[in-house]
């Protein structure tokens, strides 16, 4: 499965952790600064993605690892989640999804225009790990299931 990453703090990732994860995870990279720039990044391109990871701005990252749907930049997260959101998703959810869809695309449209308690009721019935980023604010789901260590938070150990 995949890994998100929340880094609010723009604490400098260890070198150790950015290649476990990027080795780990090779199949795509998206992320969202959390400062003035919240348009999402995608890229296919870890030398990018190792640039990305050691900001010292702000952001939520996510590396990919296959599970569902083709390996392409397509599938790459974050998606498009409402009017003004996007979301992140590291586990594997049985989904009805449209032809080519991956299970995370079809989750962040379904919970999109939510209020935001219906939204965490149903992203929280699942042993998903979520993040959802709009042009605010972020929030993050099923947050006992994640690993925190210097400040950052891992959707997976």
């Amino acid at each position: 499965m995949c890994v998100i990453i929340a880094n609010p703090q723009a604490k400098r990732l260890p070198d150790a952790i950015v290649l476990k994860a990027m080795n780990v995870n090779p199949d795509g990279f998206g992320i969202i600064y959390l400062d003035e720039d919240s348009a999402p990044i995608k890229t296919m391109d870890y030398n990018e993605a190792y640039e990305h990871l050691q900001s010292v701005r702000p952001y939520i990252a996510h590396l990919r690892y296959t599970t569902r749907g083709a390996t392409t930049l397509e599938n790459c997260h974050p998606f498009k989640s409402g009017d003004d959101g996007w979301l992140f998703h590291n586990g594997t959810v049985s989904i009805e999804t449209a032809k080519n869809q991956v299970d995370s695309d079809a989750i962040a449209t379904l919970v999109g225009d939510m209020d935001e308690d219906t939204r965490r009721a149903v992203l929280e019935l699942t042993d998903s790990r979520f993040v959802r980023v709009d042009s605010t604010s972020y929030e993050i789901y099923n947050e006992s299931m994640w690993t925190e260590f210097d400040g950052v938070l891992y959707s997976k150990s």
